[in-house]
């Protein structure tokens, strides 16, 4: 029996590399709920095999205890929203079970298990610190699940591309933009903290050599371009800008003074590619400013309620609305007024702001307002709101206060967090497969980030 942990131990990288690469896949939901359903049989063999030794780790850090004891207080909220304030309390319970137990505690639960599992640093660690540069299996199998949607990208944009005409921007090989969009920004958020942690503390985040991460941030740059969604480039350029602001601090911090400058410096060159190139190749910025004053103006431009009633306003310039822009502003307003009415709470569900629109307006078929942020207020209230800005707070804590003491995946939770909030104030991420994959990148990072014993030394790059 004892023979059978490390084919386990790979067997349960591969299944949940795989659930990764599916995920943003439509019509895959029976494939992955057989490998999740292979993962938990694997776990519990795992449970019962003898003498599985497990590497000897710290006892549970201030920087873990008080994230999950706010996770644990927003959950008791949404019982108590739920239950005393819901509009609908069947519905409300179900979304609940279903998007926030499941798809986010319990993911985050399964990945927190498998990188606690699956690690192996410490038996390669020169000083057995637990920290060494050879990264994670479980982060990188996972991170290239994600990358691969990069690939796929191109591998169906370029030869459309080959027989002629402009590059197609936002051409998808499957579903809208927004399912390849967030896979390739956490496949970017991870390569992007892999380097800088090599080049800020020479530790690794991915058992990979650094020229493929190199390589892989150019490429997953390139494909956050093509995919030609907005909310994809502004959480790629928040992550950056959070990026060159930690690493520079910690690098000027350490004495390590042109190192700091070049940290800074090029996150900003990132960030200035990112910007010339989607001004240029993205008609939809020219005229976005225009468009958010006529949108917030939801009583005399109504044409969120019924285009085919109220025509599409136009700008004060006399030219057409960027329609995109239009609806998503004015769901937003319209959310904002639902939350002014109802400041405890909807009820729990990524469907909160279309059922109160249904409610309110009798506009039916909507479901999110396209701000993650919103809906999640909504949903949840106030209460609900405050609480997860301070568990976000205390996450980012977390990170920057275990990546000053030199543990890299420190870096990547504040990354992965910058990329996540920044995203949900711009689309619509509280719920579904983005939700869920979020959860499960977060669960390995938050425990390789909390768990691991701090060394001041730096290894060598093994490349």
């Amino acid at each position: 029996m004892k023979k059978l942990a490390q084919p386990i131990k790979y067997l349960l990288l591969l299944l949940i590399t795989c659930i990764v690469l599916l995920y943003p896949v439509p019509e895959t939901g029976s494939n992955r709920n057989i490998l999740f359903l292979a993962i938990l049989l694997l776990l519990l063999i795992w449970k019962f095999l003898p003498q599985v030794k497990h590497s000897y780790f710290m006892p549970p850090l201030a920087e873990q205890r008080y994230p999950l004891l706010l996770l644990f207080t927003i959950t008791a909220w949404m019982f108590i929203q739920t239950t005393l304030f819901a509009v609908d309390r069947a519905e409300s319970f179900n979304n609940l079970i279903e998007e926030w137990m499941i798809g986010g505690l319990i993911f985050g639960w399964l990945t927190w298990n498998l990188a606690k599992i699956t690690n192996d640093n410490t038996e390669h660690s020169p000083d057995g610190s637990g920290l060494a540069n050879i990264g994670s299996l479980l982060i990188t199998g996972i991170t290239l699940a994600a990358f691969a949607h990069a690939l796929w990208l191109f591998y169906h944009q370029i030869p459309i591309w080959q027989n002629g005409g402009a590059y197609p921007y936002g051409s998808t090989p499957y579903a809208q933009r927004d399912f390849l969009s967030f896979p390739i920004n956490l496949a970017f958020i991870v390569f992007i903290a892999d380097i800088a942690g090599y080049i800020s503390l020479k530790k690794r985040i991915l058992r990979i050599p650094l020229s493929l991460s190199t390589l892989f941030i150019i490429i997953s740059t390139a494909a956050i371009i093509a995919v030609h969604t907005r909310n994809g480039v502004l959480s790629a350029v928040a992550a950056l800008i959070i990026l060159a602001a930690a690493t520079g601090h910690y690098l000027w911090y350490n004495r390590q003074k042109k190192m700091a400058v070049m940290m800074v410096a090029a996150p900003l060159l990132m960030i200035n590619i990112f910007a010339i190139s989607t001004i240029n190749t993205d008609s939809r910025w020219a005229g976005f400013w225009d468009t958010v004053e006529v949108a917030t103006d939801i009583e005399n431009n109504r044409a969120w309620l019924d285009s085919s009633k109220h025509p599409y306003p136009k700008t004060k310039n006399g030219d057409p609305v960027d329609a995109s822009a239009y609806l998503r502003i004015a769901w937003i307003t319209l959310t904002i007024e639902g939350i002014e009415k109802h400041p405890l709470g909807y009820g729990y569900g990524l469907g909160a702001a279309g059922k109160y629109i249904e409610e309110e307006y009798e506009r039916k078929g909507f479901v999110s307002s396209h701000s993650g942020i919103l809906d999640f207020t909504l949903a949840n209230g106030v209460p609900g709101l405050i609480l997860w800005i301070l568990f976000s707070a205390m996450l980012l804590w977390s990170g920057w206060s275990v990546f000053m003491k030199g543990n890299p995946y420190g870096l990547l939770l504040i990354l992965m967090l910058a990329n996540f909030f920044t995203r949900t104030v711009l689309d619509g991420h509280f719920g579904g497969f983005r939700f869920k994959m979020f959860a499960l990148f977060m669960g390995a990072i938050f425990y390789l980030a909390t768990h691991y014993h701090y060394s001041s030394k730096k290894y060598a790059n093994t490349d």
